[in-house]
């Protein structure tokens, strides 16, 4: 489980435009890396990802190409010239069940916490998040 929030807590992915740049970078360091997407939620200023892989040099490495893709492509978007993610980061391997279901609660709740959703039927509409077969198929 991966939480990264922007430098200061800048909303820079404040668009579906913009919150796909992260998508797409998971996206991409999913089918380069192989690693099992479980759920992930894009906020304005953090994202959340439950992910399974093999081992910790897949992680570090998704983790730089999800972060500096997007950066990259925030920058070439919209001008802006400074590092996006800042030191606050979150990771912790998930040892049972009961943690990966407190998780994913967590993220897929994530819209509904930071008022992005109004309720719970919205929550269904809310078309960052996703989990695993459902996102690589769209």
């Amino acid at each position: 489980f991966i939480t990264y929030r922007i430098f200061m807590g800048k909303k820079f992915f404040d668009t579906d435009e913009k919150k796909s740049f992260i998508t797409r970078q998971i996206k991409k360091a999913k089918e380069g890396l192989g690693f099992d997407i479980k759920a992930f939620a894009v906020m304005s200023n953090h994202y959340h990802l439950l992910a399974s892989c093999i081992h910790g040099g897949v992680i570090t490495k998704s983790l730089q190409l999800i972060n500096g893709g997007s950066s990259y492509l925030l920058n070439q978007s919209t001008g802006i010239r400074q590092s996006l993610w800042g030191i606050e980061k979150f990771s912790r391997a998930l040892l049972n069940e009961d943690d990966y279901w407190r998780v994913f609660a967590y993220i897929v709740g994530n819209p509904l916490k930071h008022h992005l959703v109004t309720n719970l039927k919205d929550l269904g509409k809310f078309r960052i998040i996703k989990q695993g077969k459902e996102f690589l198929e769209k």
